[in-house]
Formats: C-alpha cells, structure tokens, sequence
C-alpha cells in the first residue's frame, strides 16, 4: 500500500507529507480543491508503528475514495494533529452529505474495526451538507482486550 501511494513511513513527517501528495493528486484529477493542516507536537523524525501508519493511509484512501464517488463536493480539508499520545485526523468535504448516499459500503466499517484493534476509532459526521470522517488514534499500542472495548 506504501508502494502504491510513493510513500514510506520512515518518520511521521515522511507518512503527512505522502499523504498529502497521494490526496493532493487524486483530488486534483477530479478539479476538487484541497487544503490542508498539519500540526506535529511531538518529534516529526519520529518512526511511526507501521500498522499505524497503515491505518491512517487507509481510512484516508477510503474517505477520498468516496469524496470522489460520492460527495460531488468541491473541496476537501485535511486536517492532522500529532502529539505524544494521540493522532487525530480529520477529512472534511462540502459535498452532499453521507445521508444522502444511498447504499452502504464495507470501505468504512473495516476501517472502523482496524482502528478500534489498536485502540482507536473512526466516526462518520454529515447529513445535510459535507461529511468529516475523523480518525483518532493511540500513537502508542498496546493489545486491545475484550475489557478494554466495552
């Protein structure tokens, strides 16, 4: 997956800035704007766990994806905050709204289930006009017990 968006998650700034670029262009194919917000608080040389880096990658994938298929929305706004402890992520267009589409994808009900295995968790907002997807993750794993779900 890496391999196919040019990117390696050697530190945390190399993972936001393939991200970056992987959206930029496929948002730019599409003539829909794009913005992004990138804060970093904590070491950006950082190496990033690999499954996490992955997680990110995929739920934004997925969101674009579905930007794209979907949203007939005109901008998008990627917005990223890195600190000690967590990674929050959010994607947020001014398209249709998620309640407007019809049908139900497995796109995001795998991403929700990868991120809660670490931890974390991934929530889908927007009825009316525009849909934000945010991803919030533990920067540091630990196994995710039965317990620790409920």
């Amino acid at each position: 997956l890496f391999h196919s968006m040019d990117v390696k998650a050697e530190d945390w700034q190399s993972v936001f800035d393939g991200l970056e670029q992987y959206a930029g262009r496929l948002l730019q194919a599409h003539e829909i704007q794009f913005k992004t917000k990138i804060e970093i608080r904590k070491d950006p040389g950082t190496k990033p766990d690999s499954l996490l880096a992955l997680i990110v990658f995929n739920v934004c994938r997925e969101g674009l994806n579905n930007v794209v298929k979907h949203s007939k929305a005109t901008t998008v706004d990627l917005f990223v905050s890195l600190d000690e402890d967590w990674l929050i992520m959010t994607l947020s267009d001014n398209g249709i709204g998620i309640g407007s589409v019809t049908g139900s994808g497995r796109g995001m009900t795998i991403m929700r289930k990868r991120a809660e295995e670490v931890g974390g968790r991934v929530s889908v907002a927007g009825e009316k006009r525009g849909t934000t997807i945010t991803l919030e993750l533990p920067v540091r794993l630990e196994p995710v017990t039965e317990e620790k779900r409920s």
